[in-house]
């Protein structure tokens, strides 16, 4: 089943052409990840899926994003409701100036002020494994928390909506190996129930996170498939030069 289909995709900062006929099937309830070099797109692609890219309005786009089997550009979507079901998490962790426990508690406030909020509170940080170590500091800043345990609240901050889709736009990049290696084990188990797309600048972390990978160059995708497929026996040579780090 897929949970985001691309068809045709065309993106334009001004004059300048950052995605081009970009069509891709990406699945649900794994890890994809998009690669390639600075500049090829990926963040731009992942931007679409919430038409965060289209805040700038130099930004045209043609062609067609459906998620969850949704056309994203109609004019009846909701942006808020589309960007309940798919969730972002940015490079670097970006916990509001708040206590840990109103971070996380922030959408539920906003979009349904009528729910209880401890026990999705509790439930959400449970999930991203930090309420044991929290639970009696979840009035302290969040903004005091180490960057790891930060990004690991930038996710549980998106699960009190209980999205369909999780964004993440190179999420280790500031982080340590030890901390990246938390994160990553925490992404296989939020795979599970939650379908995931990473952009990330790491062969190494594509390799061991990702089920699927896309491999980007100059607003294209040059190839996709099964990751070890790809990391093993890439179809275009521009793919096997990239990952041996002949460019890029």
């Amino acid at each position: 089943m897929n949970c985001i289909e691309v068809d045709g995709l065309n993106l334009w900062y001004g004059a300048f052409q950052a995605l081009r006929k970009v069509s891709v099937r990406i699945r649900a309830r794994q890890i994809t990840a998009l690669i390639g070099p600075s500049g090829c797109g990926k963040s731009t692609l992942l931007r679409t899926f919430n038409r965060i890219s289209q805040r700038d309005p130099a930004v045209r786009v043609e062609g067609s994003v459906r998620i969850l089997g949704e056309e994203i550009f109609s004019p009846e979507v909701s942006l808020i409701a589309l960007r309940r079901a798919v969730g972002m998490v940015f490079q670097r962790p970006n916990p509001l100036p708040i206590s840990i426990f109103e971070n996380v508690a922030f959408g539920l406030r906003i979009h349904e002020p009528d729910t209880p909020v401890d026990a999705a509170v509790e439930e959400a940080l449970t999930a991203v494994g930090l309420w044991e170590d929290l639970r009696f500091r979840l009035h302290s800043p969040a903004t005091e928390l180490a960057l790891e345990q930060q990004q690991r609240l930038c996710i549980a901050r998106l699960l009190p909506l209980k999205p369909e889709i999780i964004l993440l736009d190179e999420p280790c990049s500031a982080l340590d190996a030890q901390a990246t290696l938390a994160i990553e084990q925490l992404l296989g188990r939020l795979a599970a129930e939650y379908s995931i797309v990473i952009v990330t600048h790491s062969m190494a972390q594509a390799r061991r996170v990702s089920a699927e990978c896309f491999f980007m160059l100059l607003g294209e995708v040059v190839e996709h498939g099964p990751t070890e497929q790809l990391f093993t026996n890439p179809r275009d040579a521009r793919t096997g030069d990239y990952i041996a780090g002949r460019f890029g």
